[in-house]
């Protein structure tokens, strides 16, 4: 299956001074800020919104839409530009906003959003699950060992995001796996992975990312009653003794 060509990703989180800003992002300029602060409440959305696939629709098209699916909200947007100062091309946007509460953090909450950007005719509905389970991860490593929230450990999303990019577009999968972290005298020392690993980046001693695409197909056809089969004879009636056990079972039902 041709899977939609992944564009960049990017990851934005909830500045308790400068608001919502985006900290990474492979390739660098994907998202200029300008137009970033023209969609950001879609990004770092209210809380309603948060623990649930959103994705965008940014376009210079001169309409504006939006739709609501049981697990999956659309928005289209029009970012009032000239065309002459035009700063981005026309995007697919999906992320999972994150919102974990904690008087540890400033304004009692962390916010975080890990966007996927595709082109905007594609059908990237083959990423979902990818962009749902990576959003999981990143929340049980900031549960777990504050991944997010310390600045030298968030450091290392970057290297993410651009793995991320890499794998899933040449390979349709990516592993990020763990490496062993030690802290001395307050010094990182990673002990690297031998060289068949090479291709693999550890993120710290107790997890990892692990994600594949796959590819989607059509729901069946609806099963009309005039298709399905009618036994025309008593079938309990055929079976006898010596048939084997499961081929009672089946041949009955």
């Amino acid at each position: 299956e041709d899977f939609s060509v992944l564009l960049g990703l990017f990851f934005a989180e909830f500045h308790p001074v400068q608001g919502p800003k985006i900290s990474y992002q492979v390739p660098e300029a994907l998202i200029s800020a300008d137009v970033f602060e023209a969609f950001s409440e879609f990004i770092i959305p209210k809380p309603q919104l948060c623990g649930r696939l959103v994705a965008l629709f940014l376009s210079y098209s001169p309409f504006y839409f939006s739709f609501f699916f049981s697990s999956l909200i659309y928005i289209s947007t029009l970012i009032q530009h000239k065309k002459k100062n035009r700063v981005t091309d026309d995007y697919q946007i999906v992320g999972f906003p994150i919102s974990i509460e904690g008087n540890k953090y400033p304004r009692n909450g962390l916010l975080f959003n890990l966007a996927f950007v595709f082109p905007l005719d594609s059908n990237p509905k083959s990423y979902e699950p990818v962009v749902r389970k990576v959003a999981n991860i990143l929340t049980s490593l900031e549960i777990e060992g504050e991944f997010v929230f310390d600045q030298e450990k968030k450091g290392r999303i970057g290297e993410i995001l651009e793995r991320l990019l890499e794998d899933l577009n040449k390979y349709r999968e990516c592993q990020i796996l763990i490496g062993l972290i030690f802290f001395l005298d307050h010094q990182t020392v990673e002990i690297k992975q031998n060289k068949k690993n090479s291709n693999i980046l550890p993120i710290d001693n107790a997890n990892s990312i692990n994600v594949k695409l796959f590819p989607l197909f059509e729901d069946p056809p609806t099963i009309n009653d005039h298709d399905v089969p009618i036994a025309l004879l008593d079938l309990q009636r055929m079976v006898t003794k010596e048939w084997d056990l499961t081929m009672q079972k089946v041949f009955i039902n």
